[in-house]
């Protein structure tokens, strides 16, 4: 797999930005199965880490299309 492939990977500080909300929501909608993530990393404060296309996918059924190209 090349670089080109590979998802786009964002922090759950980074989503909270274009979801306009908090990070800890973002952290809690994943952690309850409501946002789609790709990883968490292990340990208590292991970071969450979501796909860019996921996360607009999810941000189109929360606030309708965007006309901002991300």
């Amino acid at each position: 797999m090349t670089h080109d492939d590979e998802p786009e990977l964002l922090t759950s500080q980074e989503v909270a930005e274009l979801l306009h909300r908090d990070r800890k929501t973002v952290q809690r909608w994943a952690a309850a199965g409501k946002l789609p993530y790709a990883a968490k990393v292990r340990g208590q404060r292991g970071a969450w880490l979501y796909e860019r296309r996921s996360i607009e996918r999810f941000a189109e059924e929360l606030h309708g299309p965007s006309t901002k190209a991300y």
